[in-house]
C-alpha cells in the first residue's frame, strides 16, 4: 500500500532532511492549520495534499479527511480516514470520525462476525501504531544487548545474576514488541482494500459487462480486493459477499 511504503520512507528520511526543508515542511503545516480554524477548508486542503506529497503520518491523513469532510466529500474522507487508521489503528478520534462519516453513506454492510478475545486484547494490539512498536522493539532489545555486554565485564559474584534476570526480561519484551510490530504490519498490509468512489456501481457475477448483477454498491462504501482480471476485480464486502466491478471505480487504500 502506497502510505504504508510512504511512511516507511518518512521514518528513514526524517532524520537526515536539512534544516531548511524542515523549515518549509512545519510553516506549511502551519499555514494549513491556520487556514482550516479561519474557515477556508479548500486552501487548507490544497496545502495538506502539498505536505502530504513530502511526508505522511496518521494525523496529517486525519485532517485531510477531515477537510474532505467539511466539503461534503464523504467518500474522499471516508478514504483518508480509512488510510489514517492504517497508520495508527488505535486512533479514537480517526475512527469516531470515520463512523460519522459511514452514517452519510447509502449502504449499510454488517461485518461477518469473527473470533473476539476481547476489549483489552484489541486495545493492546491497536493501542499504538508500527511505528510506535517498532521502536519499542528497537530500544528494547539495544538496552538487552548493552545489559549482555556488560555481564561480559563483570566478575561472576556481586549483581551477575540480577543482571541476568534483567537482561532475560528486557529480551522478552523486545520479542513481544517485534511480534506486535509484526502483527501490526500484516494487518495493513493485507488484504488489500478501497473505497467505491463511484455515486452507483453494479457488481456483477464474472468479470465482463452483460453478467449478472448481484448487487448494487454506492460511494464510501469499503471493499477489499481478492484478485484482478484486467479492468475488473473481484471484491468481498465485510459480510463476505463476493463479486466483480470495475478498477476505475475504486480508490485504493
Amino acid at each position: 500500500m502506497r502510505y504504508i511504503a510512504l511512511l516507511l520512507a518518512t521514518l528513514l528520511l526524517s532524520g537526515s532532511i536539512p534544516a531548511s526543508d524542515r523549515s518549509a515542511i512545519d510553516s506549511l503545516q502551519a499555514q494549513a492549520e491556520a487556514a482550516y480554524t479561519k474557515g477556508d477548508v479548500r486552501m487548507a486542503l490544497q496545502l495538506y495534499d502539498s505536505l502530504n506529497k513530502e511526508l505522511t503520518s496518521a494525523s496529517l491523513l486525519f485532517n485531510i479527511g477531515n477537510c474532505h469532510f467539511k466539503l461534503d466529500q464523504v467518500p474522499q474522507a471516508i478514504l483518508y480516514y480509512e488510510r489514517a487508521l492504517l497508520l495508527e489503528p488505535g486512533a479514537p478520534d480517526v475512527r469516531a470520525n470515520l463512523e460519522l462519516a459511514k452514517q452519510r453513506t447509502m449502504d449499510r454492510i454488517t461485518a461477518t462476525p469473527t473470533f473476539d478475545m476481547g476489549p483489552a486484547w484489541n486495545r493492546f494490539w491497536s493501542g499504538h501504531d508500527v511505528d510506535s512498536w517498532a521502536r519499542r522493539a528497537l530500544w528494547t532489545w539495544t538496552a538487552a544487548m548493552l545489559t549482555g555486554i556488560l555481564l561480559l565485564w563483570l566478575p561472576r559474584s556481586g549483581p551477575r545474576s540480577g543482571l541476568i534476570a534483567f537482561s532475560a526480561v528486557l529480551a522478552l519484551i523486545g520479542a513481544c514488541s517485534t511480534y506486535a510490530a509484526w502483527v501490526r504490519m500484516d494487518r495493513a498490509m493485507a488484504p488489500d482494500a478501497g473505497i467505491v468512489m463511484a455515486p452507483r456501481v453494479e457488481v456483477l457475477s464474472e468479470p465482463r459487462e452483460g453478467s449478472h448483477v448481484l448487487f448494487v454498491l454506492h460511494a464510501g462504501t469499503k471493499v477489499f480486493l481478492l484478485r484482478s482480471n484486467g479492468a475488473w476485480n473481484e471484491i468481498v464486502l465485510e459480510n463476505g459477499t463476493i463479486g466483480w466491478m470495475l478498477e476505475r471505480s475504486i480508490e485504493r487504500l
